[in-house]
């Protein structure tokens, strides 16, 4: 219930919302769990809240690149394993202004990236081997 006063939402707003926290520190998230959904990303998108992002959930653990194609703000990408422990960020991933654009991610296997706002990791001192707990309502 604190939680709830502190933000301004009520509890039932709050229970609707897809989040991933890390320690005290939650995003709100919109899921990106279908092949559609995932090619589709944050592209053509011109801002994002400063605790705002989008989860990507794959059905498999394996080697998932991202690029940035038609993608307007710069990001933070974070990997995650089946454990949802960072397993990789790529920090500050500015837009592609043209082809070929370059793709970004680590030589491990993962089961989720979280993209959210350039620079959040480094002021929410986010860092590989942290572990992310996941709120999902969808």
């Amino acid at each position: 219930m604190i939680s709830a006063l502190v933000s301004g939402c009520n509890e039932e707003e709050i229970s609707k919302k897809n989040q991933v926290c890390f320690n005290t520190l939650c995003v709100n998230v919109e899921v990106a769990d279908s092949n559609e959904e995932r090619m589709k990303g944050l592209q053509f998108r011109r801002e994002l809240g400063k605790k705002e992002g989008m989860l990507f959930i794959f059905p498999y653990s394996s080697q998932h690149d991202f690029w940035m194609k038609d993608t307007y703000i710069s990001l933070d990408m974070i990997w995650m394993d089946y454990t949802r422990t960072i397993i990789y960020i790529q920090k500050n991933v500015p837009p592609c202004k043209k082809d070929p654009c370059p793709s970004y991610g680590p030589d491990q296997n993962t089961n989720y990236v979280l993209e959210v706002n350039a620079g959040f990791t480094e002021r929410n001192d986010i860092s590989v081997g942290d572990r992310a707990k996941f709120i999902l309502n969808y």
